[in-house]
């Protein structure tokens, strides 16, 4: 018996609830500061700072005879809900709440009618005006202009405005670097790059605002370094290719680094690698560093013992 009336407790639970057919429409559902003339006066999309009575104010079609409830939500004040009737075919109504009583924060407000699928409202905080100094900042790196934004930030230092001290180390710590690091990907400074992106990992995490911007930079600094590597690959192996083809015993292998240099001068092409080494023992490879990614490389010389073309044993040499 328990287990017929647990399984008929699971499959009511897998049925969904019906929606009523003949659910209310909501043709206008506004905030504002005001109510005048059953309308709404002053319609808000983010509520001011100096908030104090907000309304929220709808127009509804087809619901008469039902009642809406109006749910009203947030961080601070938790939920206050109220039942509006519906007294016609076509219904204005409106609820309120003293919004000002709180600190700024948004607010949401959710309508419910029984059987209808529940509607959300959202009423954002506006953001307060920034201070002039920090606007100046963030214009400059908007328009990309790194050493305005430094000349900017020095500028509100050495001002010392009241209040602005956190502000000023986010920018110093967060939204400086980003641009930084911005610019050494677009210029293709991969190594610099990479540095940035792992201090900048470790003081934004995941709940800050700043963090899909991160992730942004992090895939491009991948496909920027992707696409060099296969650059540098096939250039060092059209070399080696070329190398390769040269007739046997012609190329000797280098016997220092300084010839090793020499040769590697010589070969280059226009890839910013610096030679960091060499293997003088046939067939010969140089060890290669990528300034832009510090990435290192083998570049196969294809090259000789220089005694190889000599009869009997080489030289010996002196103790």
């Amino acid at each position: 018996m328990h287990r017929l009336i647990l399984t008929l407790t699971g499959l009511l639970c897998l049925v969904p609830f019906p929606v009523r057919a003949d659910c209310p429409d909501f043709d206008r559902a506004v905030f504002a500061s005001a109510i005048r003339d059953r309308e709404p006066v002053g319609v808000l999309e983010a509520l001011p700072e100096d908030a104090g009575q907000v309304y929220f104010f709808m127009e509804i079609h087809g619901g008469a005879d039902t009642e809406v409830e109006v749910i009203w939500q947030s961080r601070d004040a938790g939920t206050t809900a109220v039942e509006l009737p519906v007294g016609g075919e076509r219904w204005r109504t409106w609820s309120s709440r003293n919004v000002g009583a709180f600190a700024p924060q948004d607010w949401a407000v959710e309508v419910r009618v029984g059987g209808c699928p529940t509607q959300v409202f959202k009423l954002p905080t506006r953001p307060a005006a920034e201070h002039p100094r920090i606007a100046a900042i963030h214009e400059a790196l908007k328009q990309d202009d790194l050493p305005a934004a430094r000349l900017a930030l020095d500028e509100a230092r050495r001002a010392q405005p009241a209040g602005l001290d956190e502000a000023l180390r986010r920018i110093t710590r967060i939204d400086i670097p980003l641009a930084e690091l911005a610019r050494d990907i677009e210029r293709g400074h991969l190594y610099i790059a990479g540095s940035r992106q792992q201090r900048l990992a470790d003081r934004i995490g995941p709940d800050s605002p700043e963090h899909e911007r991160l992730l942004e930079l992090e895939n491009r600094l991948e496909h920027r370094k992707l696409e060099r590597d296969r650059q540098v690959r096939r250039t060092l192996t059209a070399i080696e290719q070329i190398l390769a083809s040269t007739p046997a015993g012609l190329l000797p292998c280098p016997d220092s680094q300084e010839e090793a240099s020499v040769r590697w001068e010589a070969l280059k092409p226009e890839l910013s690698l610096t030679q960091t080494g060499f293997s003088s023992q046939p067939p010969g490879q140089l060890t290669l560093l990528d300034a832009r990614t510090g990435l290192e490389y083998r570049l196969g010389l294809s090259c000789r013992n220089p005694f190889a073309a000599l009869q009997g044993d080489p030289p010996a040499k002196d103790d």
